[in-house]
C-alpha cells in the first residue's frame, strides 16, 4: 500500500498519518525539511475563502533535473485536466507562494487561463 504524503494544515506540516511533525512553514526547519532526500511531495489545501471551505488539495512534488539538482512542481486536476505548474527551488516555497498558487486554481477557466507558474524566474 502506498504511503500518504505529508499534508499542510494551517502553517504546520503533518505526516501521512496526520501527526504533527513540529515543522512550521517559512522557518529554517521548513527549508531543511524540503531539502531532505526523503521529502519528495506534500499536499497543500486549496482553500476557498469566499465560501469558507477547502475545495481540495494540490500535490507539490520534488522532481529531478536532467543536469542534477531538483525543483518543485505543483499538480492539480481542474475541469478534468491535470495542470502542472513549475515552482522552482525550495527557497521559493513560502506560504504566500503556495497560497497564491492555490487561489489561481479556484478561478473559473473562462475567467482566467490556467496557472503558469512563477514569473520573472531566471532559474
Amino acid at each position: 500500500m502506498q504511503e500518504k504524503p505529508p499534508r499542510i494544515w494551517g502553517e504546520w506540516v503533518y505526516d501521512g498519518e496526520d501527526r504533527a511533525l513540529g515543522i512550521c512553514l517559512d522557518t529554517p526547519a521548513w527549508m531543511s525539511w524540503l531539502d531532505l532526500p526523503a521529502t519528495r511531495s506534500f499536499s497543500y489545501p486549496v482553500h476557498d475563502h469566499a465560501h469558507g471551505y477547502i475545495d481540495g488539495f494540490m500535490t507539490v512534488r520534488k522532481e529531478r533535473r536532467q543536469r542534477g539538482g531538483s525543483y518543485w512542481v505543483a499538480y492539480r486536476r481542474c475541469q478534468g485536466r491535470m495542470q502542472k505548474v513549475y515552482l522552482g527551488a525550495a527557497s521559493v516555497l513560502t506560504k504566500q507562494c503556495l497560497d497564491t498558487l492555490a487561489q489561481t486554481y479556484l478561478v473559473a477557466p473562462d475567467e482566467q487561463p490556467p496557472p503558469t507558474g512563477r514569473t520573472g524566474d531566471s532559474e
